[in-house]
């Protein structure tokens, strides 16, 4: 899936503020807030209010081509997921506009704060345990929630192989799935009251690899880390879920984006491969 823009940046920035403005028009909402770009500008969210008080408004945009894709249902498809502290969608819509299919989600609003500006944590997080307590239960009830969304077959990851080789990837192949939330980093998880946001890629993943990603996403902070190794010690240390920290950690490195985090993939990947 391609998600860049077509246009400049500052011409397509404002063309997506229009997109927003058409959504909450077709709501019939107000916009209430500054609005919040996605990566690569593929998506804008902002605050908004109703006639029964706030609620939040995200409007995403895509190649047509992609559009049939399940990243693209996946904020309205996850209402699915119960139990879970995450937004409930409560109008969609699409449309659209040349060679752009353009969607927009109004959904209710989660209190709390994005534990860090970025995927990657890098200040203690303050929180206590019930704090994590919550959390593993929700993606325990993640993790049993049906679904068919992503289903792929079991075998060698190809990114593995990419990032850390063939020997390891055949050393480590994926072949237990679980439902996942799919992007779950700092960035999409708040605090200090437990919510989790963010759903477009939910679906069928390695086992584990959630817990692995907010791991991992943790290591430049050894004190929190150490607490969400507690926490899901039984997933992270049992082979399934060392396989997702290898899988997760060739998608960090892969992508390129934060290099400081990087230099501690890469050590972390040869402990659990040396154990």
């Amino acid at each position: 899936m391609t998600s860049s823009p077509t246009q400049s940046d500052e011409t397509f920035r404002a063309w997506m503020l229009t997109q927003l403005d058409h959504a909450s028009e077709d709501f019939k909402v107000t916009v209430a807030g500054e609005p919040r770009f996605g990566w690569q500008l593929r998506s804008v969210s902002t605050l908004v209010r109703g006639a029964d008080g706030p609620l939040w408004l995200r409007v995403g945009c895509e190649q047509r081509q992609w559009a049939d894709d399940p990243m693209w249902t996946g904020i309205p498809e996850s209402n699915a997921i119960t139990d879970v502290p995450k937004p409930i969608i409560v109008n969609s819509a699409t449309w659209s506009h040349g060679d752009l299919a353009v969607r927009a989600d109004l959904m209710t609003v989660l209190d709390g704060t994005p534990c860090a500006p970025t995927e990657v944590l890098r200040q203690p997080l303050d929180v206590d345990d019930s704090w994590f307590a919550g959390l593993r239960h929700a993606l325990y009830r993640v993790a049993i929630t049906p679904t068919t969304r992503f289903a792929r077959p079991s075998g060698i990851d190809r990114r593995t192989a990419q990032i850390f080789g063939a020997t390891t990837a055949a050393a480590m192949p994926i072949n237990h799935w679980a439902t996942m939330h799919g992007d779950l980093h700092w960035n999409n998880v708040l605090a200090p009251r437990l919510g989790i946001l963010d759903w477009e890629m939910w679906g069928c993943g390695p086992v584990g690899i959630d817990a692995a990603t907010l791991y991992l996403n943790s290591l430049l902070v050894p004190e929190t880390a150490r607490r969400v190794h507690e926490t899901f010690v039984d997933v992270l240390d049992s082979p399934a879920g060392r396989t997702a920290q290898v899988y997760g950690a060739a998608r960090i490195i892969g992508r390129g984006d934060h290099p400081d985090l990087i230099e501690q993939l890469r050590p972390h990947v040869r402990r659990l491969l040396a154990g």
